[in-house]
């Protein structure tokens, strides 16, 4: 059955190694970054630390999304000197250790250990980035590369959700668990890795800098030189911005506003992927396959408005203004990407 909904080359080789790699990858970054908030905001991780729990919450998600500004034109480097396969078999490498570090700082439950960790996998994850959409064009034809881009996108918000869920689960049990979880998922990461055929490197002798700084900044004066590149890639920074604001801040927002427990912070979550998907599919029936920027504009209107009323919201009303905040932030993206 599925492999009927499926194009052919979703089960080959040249797709299949690379669907799952990126897939388990996006899933163990949210189960160890999920787990990791779930347990400080509901299970006294950080109680004894010089830090209150909300604001461990902020420095979690400062860490994580750090190293994709600082590396990003690096990872980009790497990517056109190396073969993409190997550079992944590298990064999955350095997954399982990470995850074995991190699986030593949930035993010892060590705030301080947890959070170099949610460091480490961050820059891990910007150097893997360049490489699952990069590798596409060399494994597929141009005629599939829409269908493919088009399932690692839906796979990865898929994991994202798969990974918020199992993490928010785990959180409560033994220490022991959330460790094996996390260093099975990055075993299975790099087992996948292992299948996906090497390509040819783009370009020899891409010269890779020392300066990350400087290249960061090379790398935005080449996007404004492309207006509409460039206020696209702001427009989905800020989509990505917003989700990681509120979803930093759920945890501290059910357990203080709402009085909940890590089961309702889970059905928040699932709220917030609905309604980014609902959103999603809403712009994309009515926009018809044209670009129409008018949803851009009917998305950062209804962001702001109901991301206003839900700072009054509080209890059982706060579920509403959630879902309503995540439809006009699914119809943002979903027009951006577009663009």
């Amino acid at each position: 059955m599925i492999k009927k909904m499926l194009p052919e080359f979703a089960f080959s080789r040249r797709f299949a190694p690379l669907f799952a790699t990126q897939f388990l990858g996006a899933f163990n970054d949210n189960v160890f970054k999920t787990a990791l908030f779930v347990m400080i905001a509901f299970y006294g991780l950080a109680r004894d630390s010089w830090l209150p729990e909300s604001q461990w919450l902020n420095v979690g998600a400062l860490l994580f999304v750090l190293p994709y500004f600082l590396f990003s034109a690096l990872s980009g480097q790497l990517a056109t000197r190396h073969d993409k396969a190997k550079l992944a078999r590298y990064t999955k490498m350095l997954e399982v250790a990470i995850m074995a570090l991190a699986g030593l700082g949930f035993l010892l439950q060590s705030v301080f250990l947890l959070m170099l960790c949610l460091f480490v996998m961050g820059a891990q994850s910007t150097l893997f980035g360049p490489v699952k959409y990069a590798i596409l064009p060399e494994y597929l034809r141009e005629k599939e590369l829409m269908m493919g881009n088009g399932l690692i996108e839906s796979g990865t918000f898929l994991a994202i959700l798969l990974g918020q869920i199992i993490g928010t689960v785990i959180a409560g049990s033994s220490t022991h668990v959330v460790a094996g979880v996390v260093l099975l998922i990055a075993a299975l990461g790099l087992a996948s890795s292992a299948f996906m055929p090497s390509t040819p490197p783009q370009n020899p002798q891409q010269i890779v800098s020392r300066h990350i700084m400087q290249s960061t900044k090379q790398l935005l004066r080449d996007t404004k030189k492309q207006p509409e590149l460039f206020i696209a890639i702001i427009g989905i920074s800020w989509f990505w911005f917003i989700g990681a604001v509120y979803t930093t801040q759920l945890p501290t927002f059910v357990k203080i506003h709402l009085g909940g427990n890590d089961n309702v912070f889970n059905l928040m979550l699932a709220l917030f992927s609905v309604g980014i998907a609902t959103g999603s599919v809403v712009c994309a029936k009515y926009s018809k396959g044209k670009l129409n920027l008018a949803w851009v504009s009917a998305g950062a209107i209804g962001l702001s408005i109901l991301g206003t009323i839900l700072v009054g919201l509080t209890h059982g009303h706060a579920f509403s203004g959630s879902l309503f905040q995540c439809v006009y932030n699914g119809v943002w993206r979903i027009t951006l990407l577009k663009r």
